[in-house]
């Protein structure tokens, strides 16, 4: 925790007077007065305090809602409470459910090998793709070797092929950052980033609408705020602008209203189902 909070400092410093707000943490319940009580995913108002939920699946407080696609497999109805619930791949009996993978014995279980999977079930994940009437390998190219007419596929699992800045086939990742799209114009602005002086960069406050002027990514963990100014889409410096409705919300919960909007005095990690879960199965 210390370590976390040291990095958001030093982020803090490098950003100068800009509003940033850590996207991965949220202030102690404890804090908070009954109207941003109510409005956090994470705490419920309880006899005049504002407390945090038991565990991570407490939230749902129904049936319908506490369910295993719905919850990131992570929950389990039982005993008239939603409680955490780690799931084994054979406790799914349909390929809409399965969190793993559903092969061609009609089984919800771990990959088995391309071979194993029909046009439906053929997983990308692990690198297959459907060909030839049969899920398969997929065959990766070496993207050099291309021109940029015939442009395509993947050079690895996590690399494609794409025409660069100079029209000529090249690769990327499919997990770059702005920063790393420097040579693909295209892909570039894909990714959400905007491209000015031949650099791929972060879009600023300042290249946002009125209309869509909230907040900025940072990085993964943080994100900067903007505000309308004089008809304008700026960096917000302070939470002024702020109200009794959108100071919670707006600030990812780092903030709460106590008739202004303040920053909290504690933060917590915001570790109740927000990330995305993949496979957070037990297999057997």
């Amino acid at each position: 925790m210390i370590q976390k909070q040291v990095i958001y400092l030093l982020v803090l410093v490098i950003l100068g007077n800009t509003l940033t707000v850590d996207t991965t943490m949220h202030c102690d319940c404890s804090e908070l007065r009954s109207q941003d009580c109510q409005l956090s995913q994470y705490c419920y108002w309880n006899d005049n305090y504002c407390e945090s939920y038991p565990n991570k699946c407490a939230i749902f407080t129904t049936q319908s809602k506490c369910t295993p696609t719905l919850t990131n497999y992570l929950c389990k109805w039982d005993d008239n409470s939603c409680v955490s619930h780690f799931y084994k791949c054979d406790e799914f009996s349909s390929s809409s459910d399965c969190p793993c993978y559903w092969n061609l014995d009609s089984e919800c279980a771990e990959f088995k090998g391309c071979s194993n999977y029909d046009e439906e079930n053929c997983p990308a994940s692990q690198g297959c793709v459907y060909k030839v009437s049969e899920c398969q390998a997929e065959d990766y190219v070496t993207c050099s070797d291309q021109t940029s007419a015939t442009c395509s596929g993947k050079e690895g699992m996590y690399s494609a092929c794409a025409v660069n800045n100079d029209n000529q086939c090249d690769s990327y990742s499919l997990f770059a950052q702005c920063s790393d799209l420097n040579n693909f114009k295209t892909k570039c602005e894909e990714f959400g980033c905007k491209f000015e002086n031949n650099e791929c960069s972060l879009i600023e406050c300042k290249d946002l609408s009125v209309q869509n002027c909230t907040s900025v990514k940072v990085d993964t963990e943080t994100k900067k705020l903007c505000r309308v100014q004089q008809q304008k889409c700026v960096e917000a410096e302070d939470t002024t602008y702020l109200n009794i409705d959108s100071c919670y919300i707006s600030t990812d919960g780092n903030y709460k209203w106590v008739g202004s909007c303040v920053e909290c005095e504690s933060l917590v990690y915001s570790n109740l189902l927000t990330y995305v879960s993949l496979f957070l199965v037990t297999y057997l």
